[in-house]
């Protein structure tokens, strides 16, 4: 049985099998094409940082990003919370069994109320 196993084993190694071509080409295909992308991209660094600004746009030159106030508005408390450096209700576990909240800081608060 193991002669056998090793001689389909020589087999299949002397003569590929028209599924093992079929692969080997389609994934040359595939890595010509990822070659062909990388090229393209270290193209459009090479423009981007001979830009004055740094940017570039691939479907209209004139086009460049806005700058903003870097004023984020947040939409909710939670979001607000994050923004001033504190932790929102989303980071708190709560461990009924105990009758507490377990926050990130490995701390226990007991439960008081439910906030909207």
């Amino acid at each position: 049985m193991a002669r056998y196993l090793s001689q389909l084993d020589t087999a299949d190694r002397q003569e590929p099998s028209d599924v093992l071509v079929l692969k080997t080409t389609r994934l040359k295909e595939k890595l010509d094409k990822l070659k062909e992308e990388m090229g393209k991209l270290a193209a459009y660094e090479k423009q981007m940082w001979a830009s004055p600004d740094g940017q570039i746009s691939l479907t209209d030159p004139d086009r460049r990003s806005m700058a903003t106030s870097g004023v984020v508005r947040a939409s909710s408390a939670t979001m607000r919370a994050k923004l001033e450096g504190r932790f929102g209700k989303q980071d708190f576990v709560c461990l009924p069994e105990e009758g507490v909240y377990r926050c990130p800081a490995v701390q226990r608060l007991k439960y008081s109320f439910i906030a909207d």
